[in-house]
């Protein structure tokens, strides 16, 4: 299943358990909708950037093992979502996740 990420003008899309994942390192309860207002964007992009830096160097905690090239660690798969929200935080805006289509 994916989860898409949006703001006004942009989107993204990565495997629940990534985001899962980096919602929780977010600070965030990791529920799926949700969202996270423009205020709380600085907060949120700092603890994901020291959750991030806590996990350097650490090959078996980089890796969530259900990325089809689980050789990618999740500080890159991060880089992603973590552009959208300093876009988003320097436009005010705020962020929400989903799951992207239907959900059985």
């Amino acid at each position: 299943m994916l989860v898409r990420f949006s703001s006004k003008k942009q989107s993204l899309s990565m495997h629940e358990a990534d985001a899962k994942q980096m919602i929780k390192m977010m600070g965030m309860s990791g529920s799926i909708p949700s969202a996270i207002d423009a205020k709380s964007l600085p907060a949120a992009i700092a603890a994901l950037q020291q959750s991030l830096s806590n996990q350097t160097g650490n090959d078996d905690d980089n890796n969530t093992g259900n990325n089809a090239d689980t050789n990618v660690n999740i500080d890159v798969r991060a880089q992603p979502l973590m552009q959208m929200l300093k876009n988003a935080e320097k436009k005010s805006e705020s962020v929400m996740w989903e799951y992207q289509g239907n959900r059985l």
